[in-house]
């Protein structure tokens, strides 16, 4: 499966404007910005050789009650 890239910028850091990322990513809708994020952290996990599969919500129960 090969993921849509899009350049944002290509550069060097010190001519890097961080006021057109902030406007860039302000134009992204929520879900947009959530994909991009969720992305960096599994790209993250996986090159600290983790599994991805530990992102999953875990599936325990536990009940509370009033005393």
């Amino acid at each position: 499966m090969r993921k849509k890239m899009e350049k944002i910028f290509f550069g060097k850091m010190e001519d890097f404007n961080q006021k057109d990322s902030i406007k860039y990513w302000q134009k992204q809708s929520a879900e947009v910005r959530l994909n991009a994020v969720w992305e960096l952290v599994e790209d993250a996990w996986k090159l600290k050789g983790k599994d991805i599969n530990e992102l999953r919500f875990q599936r325990s129960v536990a009940l509370f009650k009033r005393r």
